[in-house]
């Protein structure tokens, strides 16, 4: 027998269901599916969010009001069905269980304990039903029970989830609380000594926080180091990107540190003229330590071929720079000259000479006039094997001359 329900009391319970609220999450693709020109009612979405099962009169049903489902694809509820333990009866009121794993229900089937009762459903893994069970008499009574009950049931359920979660809480902020009780150092290094003594009460978490130590982290190490605008414009210029860096300590007559520049800062300082750089240096042993002063030299552009003599070869004449030439006639030619850096001990000559040059490396250079005639013996120049390398260079041959009325 079909039970009539009026509009009022439709509306109403459409209202007073938690679950049927879901649908408007969907918008109007229920339509034709879950809403047709039948009565729907009291729908339940499984926690998933992917099954609805509401209660409706459609005549495709068992007959009276019946349970009907339908699943979600593409973002819309589809494939409309009924459920199998449908009967002749109403069934009305369906509610899933918070876990999903029960889909509870009200009707006025035979064999109940008279009017409406509530039943129970399992909800089996593939999606499937399992057999109806009526609820026990402690429940079910001869009169109707609806789903007020079930309403009851949910509002507890959510007070204790919502008392679990603060108390899930309580534990994760005792957890951190017990974390902080041990202090672990964020980089390995050096320690310093202890600032605080054991059982002494700290404070931490602010600017003003107790230092327990402290830790400098030594290899690698940096290195940092203010170089001129005219400097950062030659190594901008020559390589484009961080070079080579050779380091000495206060007390060290060599470059024996080396390094790679890592950093340049952004902005040369108004006052000084000069920008702020940095280079990584590999420090294995910790004989660096975080504080000391040292002198760098940068090394500029990429390798290049260059001429070099002995610094003894170089003659000051005023303010210039020369070198003595032996001709080939065996006079002496004195040729002005443009100093570089000194590599593998020698001096590099950037203009003056020219490879096939014989320049007097030795043999009393400043006692020869021009035009002196001399007997020159070529010679191997032999570059300092303890000094370090900055650049390939290419040693010239030179000459090694002792004036002609010596002989």
């Amino acid at each position: 027998m079909r039970t009539p329900l009026s509009l009022l009391a439709l509306c109403a319970s459409l209202l007073s269901t938690p679950q049927a609220m879901a649908l408007s999450e969907f918008g109007i693709e229920g339509m034709g599916v879950v809403s047709t020109k039948a009565n729907e009612a009291q729908a339940t979405i499984a926690p998933d969010g992917q099954r609805i099962v509401w209660a409706t009169d459609r005549a495709s049903g068992a007959g009276g009001w019946d349970l009907w489902q339908a699943v979600l694809r593409d973002g819309r509820w589809q494939d409309p069905t009924p459920l199998a333990f449908n009967t002749g009866s109403d069934d009305t009121d369906p509610y899933f269980s918070h876990d999903g794993r029960w889909l509870y229900f009200a009707s006025n089937r035979s064999g109940g304990r008279g009017g409406f009762d509530l039943y129970s459903v399992a909800v089996r893994g593939d999606g499937s039903f399992g057999p109806v069970m009526a609820l026990p008499m402690t429940i079910n009574t001869a009169a109707d029970e609806r789903r007020a009950m079930y309403g009851l049931q949910r509002e507890e359920y959510d007070a204790k989830r919502s008392a679990n979660e603060v108390a899930q809480a309580s534990v994760r902020a005792r957890e951190l609380d017990l974390e902080f009780t041990r202090v672990t150092a964020p980089t390995s290094g050096v320690v310093s000594d202890r600032r605080v003594d054991p059982g002494n009460v700290i404070s931490g978490g602010a600017s003003t926080a107790d230092v327990l130590t402290t830790i400098v982290s030594t290899s690698p190490i940096h290195f940092v180091f203010d170089a001129s605008e005219a400097q950062l414009l030659k190594e901008q210029r020559q390589s484009g990107k961080g070079g080579r860096v050779q380091i000495r300590l206060q007390d060290e007559a060599e470059y024996r540190w080396n390094g790679a520049i890592d950093f340049t800062d952004n902005a040369l300082d108004n006052s000084s003229g000069a920008v702020r750089m940095r280079a990584v240096v590999q420090n294995p042993n910790g004989f660096l330590k975080p504080g000391m002063y040292g002198k760098a030299k940068v090394e500029g552009g990429q390798a290049y071929d260059a001429l070099l003599v002995p610094e003894d070869a170089i003659v000051a004449d005023g303010a210039r720079k020369a070198v003595n030439v032996v001709a080939p006639d065996g006079s002496v030619t004195m040729k002005t000259v443009s100093l570089g850096p000194v590599s593998q001990g020698l001096r590099v000559i950037r203009t003056g000479v020219r490879p096939d040059d014989k320049v007097i490396v030795n043999g009393g250079v400043r006692l020869m006039a021009p035009g002196q005639k001399v007997k020159a013996k070529v010679v191997k120049i032999e570059p300092k094997a303890a000094a370090k390398t900055t650049t390939t260079v290419t040693i010239p041959v030179a000459s090694s001359a002792t004036p002609a009325s010596g002989r």
